[in-house]
């Protein structure tokens, strides 16, 4: 099985010198440009596909053309939900009341894509631990994306993952198993 990974691109919509910015953008077309013209089973983002911080129409449109452009690759995909991915750094930057993503976004403009694609199995509906498989080799996706916010009244909540006795979990992973048939 081969894999295309990326991770971390930091969509930003403009350029800046301690951001990805449009570099993410231009990573994220030259993978799927690699994966159409190699032999390439799967295409894999590991999570944080936007920076997070733009305003939220900004970040809405980043990722929406992100997945065009992952839909429009010859190969099947899976995109897996970073800490930065539901707008939080926008959110906590700008001591706004309400979260600037409902609940439904990111699910509607990213994962749903994920799993309109039968090559992708999941647990159940709603479940995000989905894997892939071929031959003997399934690759399982865990997304350990810490939770950016909880909602307490449509107000965001955040400080418990900053806090120094809370265990951070921000790495997305994939584990590969192999499968030993009798």
């Amino acid at each position: 099985m081969t894999l295309s990974v990326l991770t971390d691109t930091h969509e930003k919509a403009v350029a800046s010198s301690s951001y990805y910015g449009l570099n993410g953008v231009r990573h994220i077309i030259e993978a799927n440009k690699a994966c159409d013209s190699l032999p390439v089973d799967y295409n894999i983002h590991l999570g944080d596909l936007i920076d997070g911080s733009d305003k939220p129409e900004i970040s809405r449109g980043l990722l929406q053309f992100t997945m065009e452009n992952y839909q429009n690759s010859q190969r099947p995909f899976y995109v897996l939900e970073g800490n930065h991915d539901e707008n939080d750094k926008y959110d906590e930057h700008k001591f706004i009341t309400s979260a600037s993503f409902r609940r439904d976004d990111y699910y509607n403009l990213v994962t749903k894509h994920d799993f309109e694609q039968p090559e992708i199995k999941r647990l159940s509906l709603g479940s995000k631990v989905a894997w892939i498989d071929k031959g003997d080799i399934r690759v399982i996706f865990l997304n350990t994306s810490d939770i950016p916010y909880i909602l307490n009244g449509g107000t965001k909540k955040y400080d418990f993952k900053k806090s120094p006795w809370y265990p951070r979990a921000t790495d997305r992973r994939f584990n590969i198993y192999f499968r030993k048939d009798n």
